[in-house]
């Protein structure tokens, strides 16, 4: 996990993917020109600093590193792995990091932007399925993850959102046992019939 800050206070959302573009490429040039995914997203600061970024990342890299290539302030890093410690624990808690951002950060994807961006050419899989009600999809997704929701974020509670209704659901833990199974087997059938 990174996190990028603005000595200076940036307001301007096109700006900062800008810069955020600039520093990927000369991370990827530090690296030896290996690119790598990564996910990003942007936050107003709370004290009213402008923007900062939060990115996450499949491995370690070094703090002085880091904010000497970022070069515009103050740079975050996770520390390496503690030795013993599951890839996916990291993994889990990066996106659970990460999608805390991405509800709060709405206010920053104004006239057409992304609310976070992805690294291109890295597939991601993903699953869709169709419910007869919003009770019927929770309830199935709720059986597919076993430790339960974590955080609800409802888009029709929203004062200033203008687009489609949006629930996003952020649940505990991996997807697993036998509601995950059936909900797989759903989805493959689905696709397989070309819906």
């Amino acid at each position: 996990m990174w996190t990028l800050t603005y000595a200076e206070a940036t307001f301007d959302p096109d700006v900062v993917a800008r810069d955020v573009e600039r520093f990927l490429a000369r991370v990827v040039a530090h690296r030896g020109g290996e690119r790598f995914p990564y996910v990003r997203v942007f936050e107003w600061h709370k004290s009213g600093h402008g923007i900062h970024v939060h990115m996450g990342v499949p491995f370690w890299f070094d703090h002085a590193d880091l904010g000497a290539l970022w070069g515009k302030g103050f740079v975050w890093t996770s520390d390496m792995k503690p030795r013993g410690t599951a890839a996916e624990i990291g993994f889990e808690k990066a996106a659970q990091y990460l999608t805390k951002y991405v509800g709060k950060a709405f206010a920053v994807a104004q006239g057409g932007r992304h609310r976070y961006e992805c690294a291109q050419g890295f597939p991601v899989t993903s699953y869709r399925f169709r419910a007869r009600s919003m009770d019927d999809g929770a309830a199935a997704v709720r059986e597919a993850f076993p430790r339960g929701i974590r955080r609800v974020w409802k888009s029709w509670e929203q004062k200033d959102w203008e687009g489609p209704d949006v629930l996003l659901v952020a649940y505990d833990g991996p997807a697993g046992g036998p509601g995950w199974e059936r909900l797989k087997a759903g989805l493959e059938a689905y696709q397989e019939i070309g819906q």
